[in-house]
């Protein structure tokens, strides 16, 4: 029995739990991932090449760097570099790609945990069909 409402607890807890996660790893990307981008940027624009356009449709709301060194960009966009990609796509240093089938609406936030796992925040009710 007491198992049980422990259980009920932990869950009960889940989703402030992950809430404050992702928050905590928006900072860390924030406070420290700047600092190392920085670091590592020339302080020069480079133009995007011609047969490589950017996203599509609508605006980059948020982008994080996946531990591989993919950059997953989301916001309210519906294609990147001429591939269909619905809110969110995935940039390998070469060429544009969508993260599976996409969402169903808008992207706000992005966020990667210390696994690897990409978290998505935003205003849509499905993700990957």
């Amino acid at each position: 029995m007491e198992r049980s409402i422990v259980s009920r607890l932990i869950r009960s807890f889940r989703p402030a739990f992950q809430r404050a996660l992702g928050v905590l790893a928006v900072m860390f990307v924030v406070t420290f991932g700047s600092q190392t981008a920085a670091a590592q940027c020339a302080a020069t624009w480079l133009a995007s090449p011609s047969d490589q356009p950017g996203v599509g449709g609508g605006a980059v709301h948020a982008h994080v760097v996946m531990p591989n060194g993919d950059i997953v960009v989301g916001g309210d966009f519906t294609s990147a570099g001429g591939v269909t990609a619905q809110y969110i796509a995935r940039w390998d240093g070469t060429r544009w790609s969508a993260l599976g089938s996409g969402l169903n609406g808008p992207v706000r936030s992005l966020a990667v945990l210390p696994n690897g796992d990409l978290i998505v925040g935003g205003a849509f009710s499905t993700a990957g069909g």
